[in-house]
């Protein structure tokens, strides 16, 4: 990263310090590279929100409010999977 870029400077926890520290040394990244990359991803997820995870505690909390039974909400689910799948193929059919 180029040192003419915009510094900024940055308040954080020590916990919290300390695991950006470790999980830089795992990924053989400064800490600056690492915090650049994990704001990079999160704004990457922010502008293609499909691609984020849904924490199973906000799905559980999700199927009870929708009044279905675990085993519908299974089916709902397979049945967008389906329609997704189905979308992906026409797409790279009509790419051809």
């Amino acid at each position: 990263m180029s040192r003419d870029y915009p510094q900024y400077k940055l308040r954080m926890s020590p916990e919290l310090k300390d695991s950006i520290n470790e999980l830089a040394e795992k990924n053989k990244r400064s800490m600056n590279a690492e915090i650049v990359a994990r704001l990079e991803e999160s704004l990457k997820l922010e502008t293609h929100p499909h691609k984020i995870p849904m924490d199973v505690r906000a799905a559980d909390d999700w199927i009870e409010k929708s009044g279905l039974t675990p085993e519908q909400m299974g089916e709902v689910m397979k049945q967008l999977a389906f329609e997704r799948i189905a979308q992906i193929i026409d797409n790279k059919s009509n790419d051809k």
